[in-house]
């Protein structure tokens, strides 16, 4: 597929997604030929885990690979400017259902491929596809937290270099998400970088790119993160680990914008963004000769410090009702809730992993759970030790699982009808969907009323009947 075509529409990032990673790997070759960025993903899960770190302008899909109007649902949520093609197979499900924004038959030659490309990207542009995502909420009612969310959504429309700080999954990495997606370049990629990841050689040629022969391995020329940014942000994750010579280079990238690869003696001109995190203190290290207070200087225009999840115990009801949700979705399993026992342990937990520990937590009580709702035995074993001993409200706690089970009763007797259930209660539909949300259950996920699943005849629904006996397990 040897072409010297310039690329449509310029040069951009392209990944190319197919289950033969040879045929990926080739269509990815012949595209950085043509002046493109492009690498290849061999399935849908190496494609959504590359595009978790690199987001890309063109997304080109075989249509026979399994999976693939997943793989479309998910780059739309993760890089909602990506502009999509699909490949059609003989053997494959019909392109047009797969709701890409274009399509071309197999076997598609040069000439085809490129206007495919151009189609899929005009189309993308003309749906808005390339305007900024709509940001979500912040998750959680901390004064704190909601205060440092705010923050970095009124820095998101300049260009201001950020410092956000934080202990280890805090949610930096996400807050560096927020702002780019409110920002004028949500359009352009947000690429990530894991600076502690890396030894400082490799780290330097990560970011600023080499050209061949710069060292032992340097086969080809490499752009760099900074240039794979341009138009961009670049998000530096663990800063404070950066050599004292990544230091300076970083410093000139920060003043000037310009940047030389590893190797060269030519000098770049980037337009990036950079928003930084780390988890140390880095005045300490300033005051320590580990890191130089001229950069300090320079990437603390505006620091956001995210609290840890123990300053915030309010919140930890929110976000694991949250990552339950998602965690039920992903594994395709029925989920109403927690028992009060175990929203206990996890208010009583401190968790020193925050947030990222909370979200492991529930999505393994989830998936490993024996009934919808999730009891204190189904959390990891250190999360469940924390359910022990008294504190403030225990004996509101304690009313929790006979509160609980009156509600199911209730609903499964009149066929999970909300209204009929309420009267039964002697309390009114406003008030049930409130206990329900108090009591741990999400609402949407009861079964629909009147549905075949929740009639009150014949054999007991099996959500309700392993609710009643994960409840009886603590009569």
């Amino acid at each position: 597929m040897a072409s010297s075509r310039t690329s449509p529409r310029g040069p951009g990032r392209v990944l190319v997604v197919d289950d033969d990673r040879r045929a990926a790997s080739a269509l990815a070759a012949w595209l950085c030929r043509t002046g493109w960025h492009a690498r290849a993903a061999g399935s849908r899960g190496e494609a959504e885990r590359l595009v978790g770190r690199w987001s890309c302008d063109v997304c080109v899909i075989d249509g026979g690979l399994p999976g693939a109007p997943a793989l479309l649902a998910a780059l739309g949520r993760a890089v909602p400017a990506a502009a999509t093609l699909v490949i059609r197979t003989a053997t494959g499900p019909d392109a047009t259902d797969l709701g890409a924004d274009a399509v071309v038959g197999p076997l598609p030659a040069d000439a085809d491929l490129e206007a495919g490309i151009s189609a899929a990207r005009e189309a993308a542009r003309l749906r808005g596809r390339t305007h900024a995502a709509p940001t979500a909420a912040p998750l959680g009612r901390d004064p704190v937290f909601r205060q440092a969310f705010e923050t970095a959504l009124r820095i998101a429309a300049t260009d201001a270099t950020v410092l956000v700080t934080g202990e280890s999954g805090t949610g930096k990495s996400l807050l560096a998400r927020a702002i780019h997606a409110a920002s004028r370049r949500a359009a352009r990629p947000l690429v990530e970088v894991s600076c502690g990841s890396l030894a400082d050689g490799l780290l330097d040629s990560e970011l600023f790119g080499h050209v061949a022969g710069a060292f032992t391995g340097a086969v080809a020329d490499r752009p760099g993160r900074f240039v794979e940014a341009d138009g961009g942000t670049i998000f530096l994750d663990e800063i404070a680990t950066a050599s004292p010579a990544l230091q300076v280079r970083l410093l000139r990238v920060l003043q000037e914008r310009r940047l030389e690869p590893v190797g060269s003696g030519r000098t770049r001109t980037v337009d990036t963004r950079v928003i930084l995190a780390t988890h140390e203190d880095l005045e300490a290290l300033v005051a320590a000769g580990r890191f130089r207070a001229d950069l300090f200087w320079r990437v603390n225009v505006v620091s956001i410090e995210l609290p840890p999840l123990r300053a915030r115990p309010d919140d930890v009801a929110v976000l694991a009702d949250h990552f339950r949700t998602a965690a039920a979705a992903r594994a395709g399993r029925e989920s109403l809730g927690f028992t009060a026992a175990a929203l206990a342990a996890l208010a009583r937990y401190p968790w020193p992993g925050n947030v990222r520990e909370l979200e492991h937590a529930v999505q393994r009580a989830v998936f490993l759970g024996r009934s919808p709702l999730i009891d204190v035995a189904d959390l990891p074993p250190a999360i469940a030790a924390a359910g022990g001993g008294q504190r403030p409200g225990a004996l509101r706690e304690a009313l929790f699982d006979p509160e609980r089970r009156l509600i199911l009763e209730a609903l499964e007797r009149h066929g999970w009808r909300r209204d009929a259930a309420a009267r039964h209660l002697g309390i009114n539909r406003t008030a049930l969907y409130k206990k329900l949300k108090r009591l741990g259950m999400d609402p949407r996920s009861l079964p629909p009323p009147g549905s075949p699943a929740a009639a009150g005849s014949g054999s007991r629904p099996a959500a309700s009947s392993a609710a009643r006996s994960a409840a009886s397990r603590s009569r």
